[in-house]
């Protein structure tokens, strides 16, 4: 799972259940601290899980903290109409405040949208 990355896990097998359990409730009081970081991995653990109506929310919540990455997911869901109706409009305006904030994903995407309308 690639959210759990950030915690210094490089896959499933190198962490024992007894440290993904202490993992995942790490994750959730950092979530109810309002940490921007853990509401984005819990918006990919569930993107991971094919639920995505969650990802959704985690995502809007890190985003509105300040998550630039979050942004740039949320576009990608309005851009697709995943788990949110599509809206290119608003999906361009999210594509557009990441790439401000740098998120590398989100400038390449705007680059190759400008030369393929």
């Amino acid at each position: 799972m690639r959210c759990l990355q950030w915690a210094g896990f490089t896959s499933m097998e190198s962490a024992s259940n007894r440290t993904l359990s202490r993992h995942f409730d790490g994750i959730g009081n950092l979530r109810d601290k309002g940490i921007s970081r853990a509401m984005f991995s819990l918006g990919q653990m569930a993107y991971d899980e094919r639920d995505y109506a969650d990802p959704e929310v985690w995502f809007t919540r890190a985003a509105e903290k300040g998550h630039a990455v979050s942004l740039y997911w949320l576009d990608k869901f309005y851009w697709r109409g995943n788990c949110v109706l599509e809206n290119r409009k608003e999906a361009m305006a999210l594509f557009q405040r990441a790439a401000s904030k740098k998120v590398p994903a989100a400038q390449r995407m705007l680059r190759f949208l400008s030369r393929h309308p």
